[in-house]
């Protein structure tokens, strides 16, 4: 505190500090009238029981902004923060993508599983699959709508005979 902002501290009298006080509360006071308040309720000049009131609040007031201030910085930490994780794990999944994508390569791969054998020879591959093609397309042709819904139904009517009902 400089010598002018004491000689303001000084000059006033316990009723004018009391009346600052009331401005205060009705929120008529200047800026630079609630500073002086502020530093004035600091000082020892303050000592008396009537300011208890007045100390408390803009003393509440202080702490609720100083708070809110580290609020904020915290806040604004824990978004760098999570923008720094999340463009870390954006940064691990392309180069995890781009590794995947260098090692794979172009070339078609065959794989068969005959008899639980597993074949990778791309002729045998082909030769099984066009043998497989081939016989389901011929079966196809044998059938016609007729015989297919008799072999759906039918098999209900021809195991109906071997259920026997108890009573």
């Amino acid at each position: 505190m400089n010598r002018k902002e004491e000689k303001q501290l000084h000059s006033r009298t316990t009723e004018e500090w009391s009346l600052l006080v009331e401005r205060y509360f009705e929120a008529t006071l200047s800026d630079d009238e609630e500073r002086e308040l502020r530093l004035f309720l600091a000082s020892d000049s303050s000592s008396s029981p009537i300011f208890d009131e007045a100390k408390a609040v803009i003393g509440y007031i202080a702490t609720v902004k100083a708070r809110k201030q580290q609020g904020n910085t915290r806040k604004r930490n824990s978004i760098i923060g999570q923008i720094a994780r999340y463009s870390a794990a954006a940064a691990i999944m392309g180069a995890i993508i781009a590794g995947i994508r260098y090692n794979s390569s172009t070339a078609d791969i065959c794989v068969a599983y005959i008899d639980g054998k597993r074949y990778t020879d791309r002729a045998t591959v082909l030769a099984q699959m066009h043998k497989a093609m081939a016989h389901v397309s011929s079966n196809t042709s044998q059938y016609n709508i007729q015989e297919q819904l008799s072999d759906i139904f039918g098999t209900l009517n021809d195991n109906s005979k071997d259920i026997e009902i108890r009573k």
